[in-house]
């Protein structure tokens, strides 16, 4: 459902189909609050399996330091494609840079300072990655990586959410937004979103998909460090 359909849904549940008592920029924060606790649900559990993306990038030579997206949270995979062009080409899965003292950033695994990167190594705080060797010419980066997941900023805009877990959401949503009225608050909305959320967890947690191709290293954690 898109943010429109959840306000609608939140709306019917409410048993007030246009906006009168419950305002919609209510409904909105109550539907983006929600949205945010999912998400946040999700990102605990099996990122990959919801919010995992993709990053292409062409290196220059003599340059070791690259920007992850924005929204980078984890970094699952570094890989250099044989073509742009065609993500599945792939030449070579970077092994993670090991860790070691702040002090040692001009170790290079390979004992080469200029060469085709073999290794990355993710720093958090800058948001970026370092590969090593440094390119010695034009290579083409391939980054998997876990993005954190956005707002619902217009009305036309998609949890990434399941849409078979949608109904949640708007569950909780609408039981927020019934706060607004002590005499009546929804603790069956409440209840029943609670339900709903066991669901949810227990079918992303039941997921057995294979994710040995995309996280063959583990994870690089954007924030700060190696899990």
């Amino acid at each position: 459902m898109t943010r429109n359909e959840l306000q609608s849904q939140v709306r019917t549940l409410l048993n007030e189909p246009v906006e009168g008592f419950y305002l919609d920029s209510e409904i909105v924060s109550a539907i983006n609050t929600a949205n945010d606790l999912i998400n946040s649900i999700l990102l605990r559990l099996r990122p990959e399996q919801v919010f995992l993306a993709y990053a292409a990038a062409s290196t220059v030579t003599g340059q070791k330091s690259y920007c992850l997206p924005v929204d980078t949270i984890h970094v699952n995979r570094v890989a250099l494609l044989n073509t742009l062009t065609n993500p599945d080409d792939i030449k070579r899965i970077l092994l993670p840079y090991p860790q070691f003292n702040s002090g040692l950033t001009t170790y290079s695994p390979t004992g080469k300072d200029a060469g085709e990167p073999t290794h990355f190594l993710g720093r958090g705080s800058k948001k970026q990655i370092d590969l090593f060797p440094t390119p010695d010419g034009i290579y083409f980066l391939q980054i998997a990586y876990d993005f954190r997941g956005t707002k619902l900023n217009t009305g036309v805009d998609i949890p990434a959410l399941s849409e078979e877990h949608h109904f949640a959401l708007a569950l909780y949503a609408a039981y927020l937004v019934s706060l607004k009225n002590p005499v009546e608050t929804r603790n069956d909305l409440h209840d029943l979103f609670m339900a709903r959320k066991e669901d949810i967890i227990a079918s992303y947690s039941n997921w057995n998909d294979n994710m040995d191709n995309i996280s063959p290293f583990g994870l690089y954690q954007a924030t700060g460090g190696y899990r």
